[in-house]
C-alpha cells in the first residue's frame, strides 16, 4: 500500500485531503508545518509528499530541499492557492513531480497522484535493475579459478550485505580497489555515493578540509563552502586506499569520526551527523606499523572488523593463464587487433614468471605484447621484456645476517613471512612448509605480533 505524506497548515484541507485518499486504499499521514512534516520522513519512507507552498516557518519550497536531503527518491505534488507560473517552475525544479491549484479538484488530484507513483515505481524497478547489473558486473571483475580467489569471493559476498567495516590487505597490484568496489556494489548502498580516498595524495594541511568540509571563509582562500568526503558518502561508501600510508594525524581525525559518526566543517561548531560505510585498503602489514608506533593500535582494531586478503598471482597460477586471456580479450578490441589466443610456450613463460607486480603488471605485460605483436596469437617473442636475470632478481630471497643464532633466523623468517602475506597464516604455513597450527605455536614462543 503506498504511503502518502500530506503537509498543509489549514486543518480542513489536510482533514479532506486524507478521507479522498484513505478511500483510494492508500496510507496516508498528514503533517501541520514542515518540521513536523521532516520528522515523519526521518521515522519511516513514504512514497509521495502533497505539500501547500505557503506555510508559516518552513514554507513548501524549503521543505521540498530538505525532503530531498533524506528521500531522493520521494515524489512530490504541490499545493497552490495562487497557481502562479513562477511558484509552480519554481517547485518543479526542486524536484516536485506536478502541482495543483486549490481549491482542489478531487479527480484531477488522484490522476497526478497516479501518474507520479507510477514514475516512482518505475524509478524503483529500474534501480534494481540498475543494482542488479551492478552485482553482476562486479563479480565478473572478480576473475579466477584457484582455491584463494574463490574464498576472497566468497567472503566478499558474505559481508557485502552488512555495513561492517572491512580491511583488504595484499601486494601491490593484486585487485584492492576491485574488492572495495565489489564490497560497495553488493550492499544495500548501492544506489548511494561510494567516494575513493587516496592516502597517499592527501594534502597534510588540508586533511580536515578534505575530510569534514569548510565554511566560507574558515581559512584564507575558502571562498565558499565546500562539503568534505563524509558529508558526500553520507548513506553510501567511503573507501580509504593505501591506509596505511598516512600520518598519525590523519589517523587521530579518522578514529574520532568512526567512534563518534559526526564531523565537524572547519570554521564551524555544529556537528553533522554521518553514516557512512568504511572500507580500507593497504598494501603493508599494518601490525608492523603498529609496533613501531606509526598506526595507531585503536584505530587499527576499529579498521580490521572483517579483514580480506588477497593473495598474490605467484600464489595463483591456476589464475594467470585465466587473467592472461581475459587482458587478451580486453586489447584485441580496445587496439583494434584480431589476436585471440596466447601459443603454448608463452603460456609457459607467463606461468614461470614470479610477477612480483601481480594482476596490475600481468595486464600491463599483455597489453604491451599486443600492441607490438603482428601474428593472430602471443608467441614467446612478443614478451621480450622477460629476461632470465630479472626472474632470477624476482626470485631470490635476501640473505639472514651470519651472526644470529638458529632461533633468531627462524624467529626473523617468519616476521618476514607473515609480512609478506598480510598476517594470513595459511598462505604463511604454505610457504613456511609446516602446518598452521605448528606456525601459530611459533608465532606464540617468539611472541610475534599479528
Amino acid at each position: 500500500m503506498p504511503a502518502i505524506l500530506i503537509v498543509d497548515d489549514e486543518r480542513s484541507v489536510r482533514t479532506s485531503l486524507a478521507t479522498l485518499l484513505r478511500g483510494q486504499n492508500y496510507h496516508v499521514e498528514t503533517a501541520a508545518n514542515g518540521r513536523e512534516a521532516m520528522r515523519l520522513l526521518n521515522e519511516r519512507p513514504f512514497d509521495l509528499m502533497v505539500t501547500d507552498l505557503k506555510m508559516s516557518g518552513m514554507d513548501g519550497l524549503e521543505l521540498i530541499r530538505n525532503a530531498r536531503k533524506i528521500c531522493p527518491a520521494l515524489e512530490v505534488v504541490v499545493l497552490t492557492a495562487y497557481g502562479t507560473v513562477e511558484s509552480a517552475v519554481e517547485a518543479i525544479k526542486r524536484g516536485a513531480f506536478d502541482y495543483i491549484a486549490k481549491p482542489v479538484e478531487p479527480e484531477k488530484l488522484l490522476v497526478i497522484i497516479r501518474n507520479a507513483l507510477e514514475k516512482e515505481l518505475l524509478k524503483g524497478e529500474l534501480s534494481f535493475l540498475r543494482r542488479e547489473l551492478k552485482k553482476k558486473a562486479s563479480l565478473k571483475n572478480l576473475i579466477g579459478k584457484s582455491k584463494g580467489i574463490r574464498d576472497v569471493i566468497e567472503n566478499v559476498k558474505k559481508v557485502a550485505p552488512t555495513d561492517s567495516t572491512v580491511l583488504i590487505t595484499g601486494e601491490t597490484g593484486t585487485g584492492k580497489q576491485l574488492i572495495a568496489y565489489a564490497l560497495y556494489s553488493l550492499s544495500d548502498r548501492s544506489d548511494r555515493t561510494f567516494v575513493e580516498v587516496n592516502c597517499n595524495a592527501l594534502s597534510e594541511e588540508l586533511i580536515e578540509s578534505e575530510l569534514f568540509g569548510h565554511v566560507k571563509g574558515a581559512f584564507t582562500g575558502a571562498v565558499e563552502a565546500k562539503k568534505g568526503l563524509f558529508e558526500v558518502a553520507n548513506r553510501g561508501t567511503i573507501f580509504f586506499d593505501e591506509i596505511g600510508a598516512t600520518s598519525l594525524r590523519f589517523q587521530t581525525k579518522l578514529l574520532k569520526m568512526i567512534e563518534d559518526k559526526t564531523i565537524k566543517m572547519v570554521g564551524s561548531n555544529e556537528s553533522i551527523k554521518v553514516d557512512a560505510r568504511i572500507i580500507a585498503a593497504t598494501n603493508r602489514y599494518l601490525p608492523s606499523l603498529v609496533e613501531r608506533g606509526e598506526f595507531r593500535k585503536d584505530l587499527y582494531f576499529r579498521l580490521n572488523v572483517v579483514s580480506i586478503f588477497l593473495p598474490p598471482l605467484r600464489d595463483r597460477e591456476d589464475d594467470i593463464l585465466l587473467l592472461g586471456k581475459h587482458f587478451v580479450d580486453i586489447y584485441s578490441r580496445k587496439h583494434g587487433k584480431e589476436i585471440t589466443k596466447i601459443s603454448r610456450r608463452a603460456q609457459r613463460l607467463l606461468n614461470e614468471y614470479h610477477w612480483p607486480g601481480n594482476v596490475r603488471e600481468l595486464e600491463h605485460v599483455i597489453e604491451r605484447a599486443m600492441i607490438f605483436s603482428k601474428g593472430s596469437e602471443l608467441r614467446e617473442c612478443d614478451f621480450p621484456f622477460f629476461s632470465e636475470q630479472a626472474m632470477l632478481e624476482h626470485a631470490q630471497e635476501g640473505a639472514a645476517g651470519s651472526r644470529l643464532t638458529l632461533m633468531e633466523l627462524e624467529k626473523t623468517h617468519i616476521k618476514r613471512v607473515l609480512e609478506k602475506y598480510m598476517g594470513n597464516r595459511s598462505f604463511c604455513a604454505k610457504e613456511l612448509g609446516i602446518g598452521r597450527n605448528t606456525l601459530i605455536g611459533k608465532i606464540r614462543k617468539y611472541g610475534i605480533g599479528t
